[in-house]
């Protein structure tokens, strides 16, 4: 078996270490004896993603994240029938927010994203004011202009065990949509919502960074799990395990001192 993996903008969506989510998922892979092709691409380089088994892309700062999507507009078509045929894509950090109708930077600019999911991005200074405008009775959510920043604990019911990371980020997201994860601690998709990141079909996306394959085992195991249709023999690393009990004790003694 050959898995071809797409890195996606590497070069520029490449804040708090994700290329970490790569390097495991790969040794992971061909730990189970499974040959592994990486492709990493960037802005006009020249890629098909139907033609992969797993797409990536990492966070990026606000302007390499335009860059990122002005050059990912071109793949449209591409990822729409890469979500179809089920292929498996995971987007961590603010790429995530290239999925959508919209991105309003802070400056009032909006920008037009892949339209694969029903959610429109703001980030912050004068696209916060665009949307209280258009929605007045929603003014709590926004409580000022900073950046959202704060380890997190998640959780899914399609993994046995608490996601740990982090959330460094200056946007908020609002729609229709199918989130990923539900927020324990933390702050979600915005400063009121208990859910964060989207899902379509096999598109997993998540605000959670750390890097969150690193971090968390048993998430690893599932993007494996989809990559592969369950036909991975499953690895375990020790210090891996160690690092995620360590990180989830320290997490939950912080949130919930009494408990």
């Amino acid at each position: 078996m050959i898995i071809k993996v797409l890195h996606l903008y590497h070069d520029l969506m490449n804040l708090y270490g994700e290329y970490g989510n790569i390097a495991v998922l790969c040794r992971y892979l061909e730990d189970a004896g499974i040959e592994v092709q990486l492709d990493k691409v960037s802005v006009d380089d020249s890629f098909n993603i139907t033609d992969y088994n797993f797409v990536y892309c990492g966070a990026g700062t606000e302007r390499n994240q335009k860059v990122a999507l002005a050059d990912l507009i071109s793949h449209k078509d591409e990822l729409k029938t890469y979500i179809k045929n089920n292929g498996t894509a995971l987007f961590t950090g603010n790429s995530l927010e290239m999925l959508g109708k919209s991105i309003c930077d802070r400056n009032g600019d909006t920008f037009e994203a892949l339209s694969l999911a029903d959610f429109y991005t703001y980030q912050g200074g004068e696209s916060y004011k665009k949307y209280i405008s258009a929605n007045p009775n929603d003014t709590e959510l926004i409580k000022n202009d900073t950046r959202i920043t704060g380890d997190v604990i998640f959780k899914a019911d399609f993994i046995e065990k608490p996601l740990v990371g982090f959330v460094n980020k200056c946007g908020f997201i609002k729609g229709n949509f199918n989130p990923l994860f539900n927020v324990v601690y933390g702050i979600g998709n915005n400063r009121n919502d208990k859910s964060d990141g989207i899902r379509i079909n096999n598109i997993l996306g998540t605000y959670l960074t750390g890097p969150i394959l690193v971090k968390n085992p048993a998430m690893l195991d599932y993007v494996i799990s989809l990559i592969t249709n369950g036909n991975a023999k499953k690895q375990s690393y020790d210090s891996q395990n160690r690092g995620y009990e360590l990180t989830y004790r320290e997490l939950m003694k912080r949130f919930n001192p009494q408990g």
